[in-house]
């Protein structure tokens, strides 16, 4: 029997009626929850982007932490490629291990340090956190996080020699034109030069986040290390019958000396304070060997 019969028409209008009788319900249940459920369902809502945002933000902050691949890339002065092209084979480099390698809140922090013998030649991986570091304008002075935390002792002190306690205004280093530099000296007065450095610069600012860091190789000729007295080099068993030196696992006595130590000095390019200073080198450092390849061209640029 076709549609267009009586029992075909009945049967539509059994169907329209179930379907609107349906919608009517819907309606019905809607206005009975009321604008408590709307209001409940926008929250819901809400409480899923924020979570969404925060962790965009927390992926877009590990990103943006990266570091330069220039930090942890050899590069070396002319003079030392030089030799390197000279005599491959014969051309040593060490992985040296300082074992301070960052300031205590990780304004400053080493990485990649590495010294080649045949040249003398001591290089510096250096990565920077400006925006750990604050500038104040009263005074016109960089300070490093662990710097402030100190003076805040003064304040505990009713002592006025602080920018924390006299309440001077702190702004982000990142956001000024400040600089840095730089100082390699020896425990016998010795002061090194400066034979190269590259240096790379990571800025972004997107308000809430706001992040700047500098990275840097930086190469300091003339340091000749008496290598065979590095605590890698030495014997793994010393006689010491009759002495009253205690000899330790590595076969040095706990009072044998560390020879020269050579020293890593940061400070405020403009008014000279210190703002970090560590041992880079001494008989104690753990050293390690490296091979070496002429990095990209881009760094030699």
């Amino acid at each position: 029997m076709s549609s267009g019969t009586p029992r075909g028409k009945k049967k539509r209008k059994t169907m329209e009626d179930e379907l609107l009788s349906g919608e009517n319900d819907n309606i019905a249940a809607d206005r009975k929850r009321g604008a408590k459920f709307y209001i409940k369902k926008t929250l819901k809502y809400i409480f899923y982007a924020v979570i969404a945002a925060a962790w965009i933000s927390v992926l877009l902050v590990i990103i943006l932490r990266r570091d330069n691949p220039l930090v942890k890339t050899p590069v070396l002065s002319d003079s030392a490629r030089a030799a390197f092209e000279a005599d491959p084979e014969g051309f040593e480099l060490y992985h040296v291990y300082p074992k301070e390698f960052m300031s205590e809140e990780g304004a400053f922090q080493l990485k990649e340090c590495v010294y080649a013998p045949v040249p003398g030649e001591y290089e510096i991986g250096l990565r920077i956190a400006w925006t750990q570091l604050r500038y104040c304008k009263d005074c016109g002075r960089l300070y490093t996080p662990d710097q402030l935390e100190q003076q805040k002792k003064y304040d505990e002190e009713d002592d006025k020699r602080s920018c924390v306690a006299s309440g001077h205004e702190l702004v982000r280093a990142s956001g000024t034109d400040r600089g840095v530099k730089f100082r390699v000296f020896d425990s016998k007065g010795n002061e090194y030069e400066n034979v190269n450095c590259v240096t790379r610069t990571k800025d972004v600012n997107f308000g809430i986040i706001a992040i700047k860091y500098e990275y840097l190789r930086i190469s300091y000729g003339g340091l000749y290390f008496e290598l065979g007295d590095n605590i890698i080099n030495r014997e793994s068993s010393v006689s010491r019958a009759g002495s009253d030196e205690t000899v330790t696992q590595g076969g040095a006595s706990e009072t044998e000396s560390s020879g020269t130590r050579y020293f890593l000095e940061i400070y405020d390019a403009e008014t000279d304070d210190r703002l970090f200073v560590t041992c880079i080198y001494d008989n104690d450092t753990a050293i390690d060997d490296e091979e070496y390849e002429i990095p990209d061209k881009d760094y030699l640029s």
